[in-house]
């Protein structure tokens, strides 16, 4: 099902859909009622049958709190499976907590997060990307993790845990320990 926000916002994705053929969408209204295709789902009411787990296997359990949807999902991509988003089927979440920095006349919405799931979602998205897609989409995502960090500093409160959690995740992401827990536990 889509993730949507709370009413108001129960046409707003809480992520991005990507599509196969690499386009996204973020607002409800403007897909269609048929199944979309995409690439990934987050864990949120997705289904799967019980035969898929011999394949696929179960999720990671090292990249817990971020990522892991998205490693589990790929890898059932690979397994052969498609992966639908149902535009009718909708489930409520909260809206992840965005906040607006203006940067050459453009508005860039940063996701404000605690520096502990910060750095989690840092040191997971370098591992899914490197361990799914190789060192090039690795260098991606670190190019987009140092301009998120950039502007965190600028912008964000608590700098210096945000820095630290940044600082450790670019490290074990790209080195891909996810054993360590530099932040707490």
């Amino acid at each position: 099902p889509a993730a949507v926000g709370h009413p108001p916002n129960q046409s707003t994705l809480c992520w991005p859909a990507s599509r196969r053929d690499g386009t996204t969408e973020r607002q409800l209204a403007v897909m269609p009622d048929t199944p979309w295709p995409v690439s990934s789902l987050p864990f949120l009411g997705l289904l799967l049958p019980s035969s898929a787990i011999p394949r696929v296997g179960l999720p990671e359990k090292r990249l817990f709190i971020s990522g892991d949807d998205m490693d589990f999902t790929m890898r059932a991509c690979k397994a052969g499976y498609a992966l639908y988003l149902q535009p009718t089927a909708v489930l409520h979440h909260p809206l992840p907590a965005l906040r607006p920095m203006r940067i050459l006349h453009r508005t860039i919405w940063m996701q404000s997060i605690p520096a502990l799931k910060l750095y989690f979602e840092v040191r997971n998205r370098l591992w899914v990307a490197r361990h799914h897609h190789g060192l090039g989409p690795q260098l991606g995502v670190l190019f987009v993790t140092l301009y998120r960090f950039a502007f965190t500093m600028v912008q964000m409160p608590d700098r210096r845990q945000q820095a630290k959690a940044y600082l450790h995740g670019i490290l074990d992401g790209m080195l891909g320990r996810l054993e360590r827990r530099p932040l707490g536990p």
